[in-house]
């Protein structure tokens, strides 16, 4: 009998054991996993500052790509513009200045060929 009462004692102080172990392990855990959430926490927040960052370099990329396409087609347009005018010019100027039917040919001697042939 006597062994039998020193074994439930024994049984009993181990289930204690075990029971205070496992109470540990159990606060171990709690206390890690809310660590985590925490940590998780932050780290979706930094995440989300990164995300902003990127997506404001994207929208400023788009913005200063928009700028030298408008610079771009300016520059296209006002040489357009020139090339015209300048095509304008000539056009209405020998218009005028070229006209076959009135054209002078003089035969002779000029003041430059006089010139050379007394030297």
């Amino acid at each position: 009998m006597l062994y039998g009462k020193k074994k439930k004692k024994m049984n009993d102080k181990l289930i204690t054991v075990l029971l205070a172990i496992l109470i540990a392990l159990s606060g171990w855990s709690l206390t890690t996993t809310v660590g985590l959430k925490s940590d998780v926490a932050v780290l979706k927040e930094k995440v989300s500052g990164i995300e902003n960052e990127i997506q404001d370099v994207k929208t400023l990329k788009i913005k200063k790509n928009r700028k030298k396409r408008k610079r771009t087609t300016e520059i296209v347009a006002q040489a357009l513009i020139i090339g015209l005018a300048l095509v304008l010019v000539l056009l209405v100027g020998c218009s005028h200045n070229m006209v076959p039917h009135e054209t002078k040919i003089e035969y002779g001697t000029t003041d430059t060929d006089s010139k050379n042939s007394k030297l």
